[in-house]
Formats: C-alpha cells, sequence, structure tokens
C-alpha cells in the first residue's frame, strides 16, 4: 500500500475521487434541506380560507399559490379551527407559516409579515333598524358586540375595550345572533359577513366601515432563521405579481 501511494498519479486519483464523494454527499444533503416544503395552516374563514372537495380553496388560497409558484416555494397547506390554533402551531414550531392575517403584535412576536395580498375591511353591520353608531360614546359602554373568536376583530374589540358577548367561530352564528338580537352589532371583516348574508337580505343590514387592513402571509421567526431570504422572496414575488395586475 505505501508503494501505491508513492506513485503520483495514484495520489491524485486517490484525491479526485474524494472530492467527487464529498460534492455528491454536500448537493445532495443541500438538495434535500431545500426540498423540504414550507409547511402552512390555514384558519377556516371563508371566503379567503376553507376546505372544499377535501382541497384548500378560497381567494386566499389562490393567491398564495401564484406567489408561491413564482417564488418557487414547495410548500403544503392544512387547514385548523382558528387563528388561535394556527398561532399556536407555529408557536410550537409544528407549522412555518400562515394566511392570510392582518397583523397584530402577539403574531409579530413569533413570526414576520409579507407585503400584502390584499386588503381587508373590518366592519361593523347592525341590523336596518338599530340607530346605535359606534361614533357614540355610549355604545362602547353598552352596546352588546359579536365577532369571530380568535380573528384581529376579536383582539381589536378586546384592546379596545368593547363590551363582547359573542365570540363563535364562524360567520353564520354570527349573522344569527345578530338577526336573534343575542347582540347588538357585530364586528368584522366585511368579505367573511357578506359571504353568509344571503343577496336578497342586504336590506335587513346597515353597515359601517371602521378601518382598511393589509391581509397578507405571516412566516415564523424560526424558519426565517432557517432560510434567511424566504421574506423577500415572498416579497418580491407579491410586488411583481401586483404591478402585472396578476394577484
Amino acid at each position: 500500500m505505501i508503494l501505491f501511494l508513492r506513485n503520483k498519479n495514484f495520489k491524485l486519483f486517490i484525491v479526485q475521487v474524494l472530492c467527487l464523494f464529498y460534492f455528491i454527499t454536500t448537493t445532495s444533503y443541500s438538495a434535500v434541506i431545500t426540498d423540504v416544503p414550507l409547511k402552512f395552516v390555514i384558519p377556516d374563514f371563508p371566503p379567503y380560507t376553507y376546505i372544499k372537495n377535501q382541497q384548500a380553496s378560497g381567494v386566499g388560497v389562490e393567491k398564495t399559490k401564484k406567489v408561491m409558484r413564482l417564488a418557487n416555494i414547495n410548500h403544503t397547506i392544512n387547514l385548523v379551527k382558528d387563528y388561535g390554533i394556527a398561532m399556536l402551531l407555529m408557536k410550537k414550531n409544528k407549522a412555518d407559516g400562515m394566511f392570510l392575517a392582518s397583523e397584530n403584535e402577539q403574531r409579530n412576536n413569533i413570526a414576520t409579515f409579507t407585503k400584502p395580498l390584499l386588503m381587508n375591511r373590518w366592519c361593523w353591520y347592525f341590523k336596518a333598524e338599530s340607530g346605535l353608531t359606534p361614533l357614540k360614546r355610549r355604545f362602547k359602554r353598552n352596546a352588546k358586540v359579536g365577532t369571530i373568536l380568535n380573528t384581529n376583530t376579536h383582539q381589536w374589540l378586546t384592546n379596545n375595550d368593547y363590551r363582547i358577548t359573542g365570540k363563535p367561530d364562524n360567520a353564520a352564528a354570527l349573522n344569527k345572533m345578530l338577526l336573534a338580537d343575542r347582540v347588538n352589532a357585530v364586528f368584522v371583516s366585511e368579505s367573511v359577513f357578506e359571504a353568509v348574508i344571503e343577496k336578497d337580505k342586504y336590506y335587513l343590514y346597515h353597515k359601517i366601515i371602521e378601518v382598511e387592513k393589509p391581509f397578507g402571509i405571516y412566516i415564523s421567526n424560526k424558519y426565517i432563521a432557517e432560510h434567511p431570504t424566504i421574506i423577500k422572496q415572498l416579497n418580491d414575488a407579491i410586488t411583481q405579481l401586483t404591478q402585472q395586475n396578476k394577484l
């Protein structure tokens, strides 16, 4: 063996084999890491995110898939009950991101928000004959308000000391509460609430727009630490699609 190693050609051959082995093993490992899908969780929040025919569906799913396709990022999508569960899974590192969502402090503590994919209007809904308005000072103290559990409208009402007496996990139940006078008003995402109102029954309601919020994607800070370019990739894709009016 010692005689073979003294041969320069054989020594060169050994070096080449070792280099090739190193290249194969390292590049294979990188490919495995790159190909691990980003794990999204989405709340049951139609018309933005929901399951239809055992497939993730909705406006938010369609828009996010366009972004992920352009950014060339492999991903999976799983439905959970609400935003609270989605946040818990991200905290426990069992999910890498969620969509669509608006910003709040609790979410920003564990994840980073992308550029918006669309705007989400938060609105007050009253029965048409109601004389109530959130502009009056006594409204906050006296009005019984409903919203959807664990949403950002729920968080906003809590932070601003409104009297929350109804917090079901879906808009249909919230609508029934309003029509049955179990609450005096509901505060909720416009598209979400109006998706459950029958088209010929809009006359039963009075609407006041409170604010318009950016609706985007959250990626967990742990995932970002392991994939530092992810937010730039997503934001670049969102910008390009927005400029091309394809989002």
